[in-house]
């Protein structure tokens, strides 16, 4: 994504969105950064038949955690994500799951 593109491409206005919603749900559920190596799991769970890249989904999240949850989303040296699909809108949610690694 250019600097440009990020005003003009819907798909960069969401995706900026989405970046600052994650940013605002870890304030508020972070009490301290992390240091050091990183592990983190992601539950994905989706509804409908729309196609999301499982890295994008990664990316989104992760830059949406820096400086809150550790200083930088290169601390992570181990990452498993996974994506599921439910039946109702209800259901649809992220789960993740940071923690100083081994």
């Amino acid at each position: 994504m250019t600097q440009k593109s990020k005003w003009i491409n819907p798909q960069a206005k969401r995706y900026i969105a989405y970046k600052e919603e994650v940013k605002w749900r870890a304030v508020l559920a972070t009490s301290q950064k992390l240091k050091g190596d990183i592990q983190v799991e992601i539950q994905v769970y989706l509804r409908g038949k729309r196609r999301m890249d499982i890295d994008n989904i990664a990316k989104s999240l992760l830059d949406g955690c820096n400086n809150i949850c550790y200083d930088d989303d290169s601390q992570v040296t181990y990452l498993q994500i996974q994506k599921h699909r439910v039946a109702n809108i209800e259901e649809q949610r992220v789960e993740l799951t940071l923690q100083q690694a081994n």
